[in-house]
């Protein structure tokens, strides 16, 4: 306990010191600077766009041949005997 008063009176006597003025400016820069790193927002996930890789190669499957658009449907079977709407 006599460690701490003799720490505690060396501290103040020094700090007495310093004008007033001057304690405030350096009390709130450090408080800013503190609540500035206890308070930042966490930094946003950067999307990275990956190139593809030139070893493979995708090509697109044969598909059959489509019927053109505007022919007629009549060979077309239904199953279910149901329209689109739900009717017969």
């Amino acid at each position: 306990m006599n460690y701490f008063a003799v720490a505690m009176t060396a501290i103040y006597n020094n700090v007495t010191l310093i004008p007033n003025w001057l304690l405030y400016i350096i009390t709130g820069t450090f408080g800013s600077v503190l609540i500035g790193l206890l308070h930042r927002s966490p930094k946003a996930l950067v999307n990275v766009k990956r190139q593809p890789n030139p070893r493979v190669v995708i090509s697109a499957p044969e598909s059959p041949t489509r019927p053109t658009p505007g022919a007629s449907s009549k060979n077309t079977k239904q199953r279910g005997g149901r329209t689109k709407d739900g009717k017969k």
